[in-house]
């Protein structure tokens, strides 16, 4: 499980299966990927075994289920899709075999990432005056903001079977003194965007709209580089898989930004 996000530039894949059949193309090759590379899950009844996938519908959430059948068959045709990734300028990663236009976040994120959040923005807070903060963490901060992390919260307390969590930690880090009021819970929904108009169409129930896509720049190049070592980033990188993912997400809004689109969420 994960945050799935899109820049849905025009191309053959999507004219001919849509946004949201492709991104079921997308969670099916993933789960087809996983099990080529566990032969021996093959032999557990994965006949009988179903996947599913959120599906958004306005804002109901109408769980999509899938078969081994439904698997073979994308994992049979992926070949033709995968080349028109290669060449497309929003691929993330030409060298992947990819989707190239897709990305994701994993659950759970990370302990280690939201403590980071926080020892990068308190001194930031603290330090500067208000009209030297990033545009996003002043709209975080605005008695009217959307931006409530009531939806991180619900995930944090979301506990799957056998235990494990949406989000390492059962506690968001607060912020203090400017910052008081906020915490990590309200950084995170900031950074998972808006509510998507489209939603019904596109599969995906949120957004970063293209007017926006700057300020979110702006915003992550502070958060995840600035007055950081390149050696530290690389460490970083390799010790906290959420940090790493971060970093894809900020090199597709570069993308985005680019292409003039907007960078779907789900």
């Amino acid at each position: 499980m994960g945050i799935d996000y899109v820049i849905p530039f025009p191309c053959q894949n999507r004219e001919e299966l849509g946004e949201p059949g492709l991104r079921r193309w997308t969670f099916l090759f993933m789960v087809h990927k996983y099990l080529a590379e566990r032969p021996e899950l093959n032999r557990h009844g994965l006949a009988d075994k179903q996947w599913q996938m959120p599906s958004y519908r306005g804002e109901q959430v109408e769980p999509e289920a899938f078969t081994i059948e439904d698997v073979r068959k994308v994992g049979a045709d992926i070949g033709k899709r995968l080349r028109i990734c290669r060449d497309c300028p929003a691929n993330l990663d030409p060298k992947a075999e990819e989707f190239g236009c897709v990305g994701r976040i994993n659950y759970p994120l990370l302990a280690s990432f939201e403590e980071f959040l926080g020892e990068r923005l308190q001194p930031l807070i603290d330090r500067r005056g208000v009209e030297e903060w990033p545009t996003l963490l002043n709209l975080i901060l605005r008695t009217d903001s959307p931006f409530t992390g009531a939806p991180v919260a619900r995930l944090r307390a979301t506990e799957l079977r056998g235990g494990s969590r949406l989000l390492e930690r059962h506690e968001p880090v607060a912020f203090r003194r400017a910052g008081d009021g906020i915490s990590t819970d309200h950084i995170l929904h900031a950074l998972l965007g808006l509510a998507s108009p489209n939603s019904a169409d596109t599969g995906y129930a949120r957004e970063i709209p293209r007017e926006l896509l700057s300020i979110y720049l702006d915003f992550l190049a502070g958060v995840l580089y600035e007055r950081m070592s390149e050696e530290r980033v690389i460490d970083f990188s390799r010790s906290c898989s959420t940090y790493l993912q971060f970093r894809w997400l900020h090199r597709a809004l570069r993308l985005a930004f680019k292409l003039d689109l907007p960078l779907l969420i789900h």
